[in-house]
Parts: C-alpha cells; structure tokens; sequence
C-alpha cells in the first residue's frame, strides 16, 4: 500500500490537470520602468501595471509577455529576474543598453571602445566630453578606455549598462582610464 499511495496521487495530479483545468504559475511583477505598462500575450487577458505597482498574477500558459508603454517612448522595456527569487519580475526601462562617457580636465583623448557588435573602435584626438551610446549590444565585452593627448589633467572613463552606473576609472599620471563589463 505504501508503494501504491505516490502512484496514486500522481495519477490524479495527472488526470485533474487537462486543457479546460489547467495548473496556475504564480508570477510576482513589479513595475519599476517609471511608466505605466501593459503587458500582452496572444491569447490571454492583458495585465495593466501602473508605475510602483506590484501585481501577483497566475500564469496558465508558458511563454513571454510583451511590454507595452501606457505613452509613446523610445526606452527600452524589459523582465529583470533573480535567480534567488524565481517568480519575480521587475518591469524596468532604460534609454540605451551600453553608455560610455569620457570627461575630464584634460581637453582631448584617444578613445578605444568595443561597439554593438564586440569590435574594437579607436577615436583618435577627441574633444572632451563625449558620450558613445548604444540602444542595442551584443552579449560580449563592453570596454573603454581613454589615454589623455597631451598636456596636462585628467580623465574619466565611465560604463552605464541599462541606465545605471556600472564602473567608472579616473586616469593617473600618463596612464589611461579604463573600464571593462563581460556580459
């Protein structure tokens, strides 16, 4: 009998789960994008969220919503999970993927940055500040580096992914500023 109880159980768990019953997955959102979004996906009921909202929906069907702005934007929507909290999802947006930024007291520089396709692109005499910006990036190495001209000062090289700061390097002596991401 103790055998046959799991099989049992099994058994109904298997004929109560049918296409007209279907099993929910449970889904936290929690829009931080700063809009107001709605999210669709072909055969189901659309989910509204307002901007701070946090909303537990049940999922019948697998598959990704698409992220659609309540206003007309040019940012970029998407799902930040965390593998330490399945089943959550923040909603967030940014302007551009990849942002490099170089300024500094130093008023030119030789620039090399890996572009959104991973290639290395050197801008050589560059009037300071500058900013090289990317709405799309490959899933490589992002890198800047920054080497002063001449003269006298200093640099900053800073890397933005998704809209937040994520390193920046301050030149030393004649040493260049750089910062590297691997994705």
């Amino acid at each position: 009998m103790k055998k046959a109880l799991p099989l049992l159980l099994m058994l109904f768990l298997f004929a109560s789960c049918n296409k007209n019953n279907p099993i929910p997955i449970w889904h936290t959102y929690i829009n931080s994008s700063g809009y107001d979004v709605v999210l669709k996906r072909k055969g189901d009921p659309d989910i509204t969220l307002k901007n701070g909202e946090k909303k537990e929906v049940a999922i019948y069907k697998y598959g990704a919503h698409d992220i659609v702005p309540a206003v007309a934007t040019t940012r970029t929507f998407e799902f930040k999970g965390n593998a330490a909290t399945p089943g959550i999802f923040h909603i967030i947006s940014y302007e551009y993927r990849v942002e490099y930024a170089v300024e500094g007291t130093a008023g030119r520089a030789d620039i090399t940055i890996h572009d959104e396709f991973g290639k290395a692109q050197t801008f050589k005499n560059v009037s300071l500040p500058v900013r090289y910006q990317f709405k799309d990036f490959c899933k490589c190495t992002a890198y800047v580096s920054a080497t002063r001209v001449s003269g006298a000062g200093y640099l900053t090289a800073t890397l933005f992914r998704k809209g937040s700061l994520f390193n920046q390097a301050v030149s030393q002596d004649d040493r260049p500023a750089t910062v590297v991401s691997y994705e």
